[in-house]
């Protein structure tokens, strides 16, 4: 009897192997660079060298560690928005494609990409439950 336990959590073990072995195979793109190319005739993020729509070659966007960039979703541009309103009386980057990197931080805290360039630091603030938004001098962040 203690024979056949050992053979039903291998059985199992086994089967458990398989499926977490199909999910490894399944396709995903992974980023490893620590930047990306933007097109500065079509204002679009490349992850190539080549814009896609018009061929032109993209210049280097470096991007802080981790390097995790993403769109940034409809709730982070509100948010964005009601800071810069807030702090501003406007929304310079309204209706604009905006990226975000996260960065390290106490919390979430992300840089905000705009037009190819690292328009500020947008963190939350654990001591105010709040986000808050840190613009960036255009070429502060550039690197030759």
């Amino acid at each position: 009897m203690h024979q056949k336990k050992e053979k039903t959590q291998t059985s199992c073990s086994q089967k458990q192997k398989r499926a977490v072995s199909k999910k490894k195979s399944s396709p995903r793109f992974e980023y490893e660079d620590d930047y990306i190319f933007w097109c500065r005739k079509c204002n679009l993020p490349l992850i190539g060298e080549e814009c896609g729509i018009c061929g032109s070659k993209g210049e280097i966007l470096h991007l802080s560690q981790p390097a995790d960039v993403r769109f940034c979703s409809p709730y982070e541009h509100e948010v964005l928005a009601g800071q810069l309103i807030s702090s501003f009386g406007c929304n310079p980057i309204k209706g604009r494609l905006v990226l975000l990197n996260k960065i390290p931080g106490e919390d979430k805290t992300d840089e905000v990409i705009v037009d190819g360039f690292i328009f500020g630091v947008l963190s939350f603030e654990l001591s105010r439950m709040d986000y808050r938004f840190e613009p960036i001098c255009r070429g502060q962040k550039s690197r030759n």
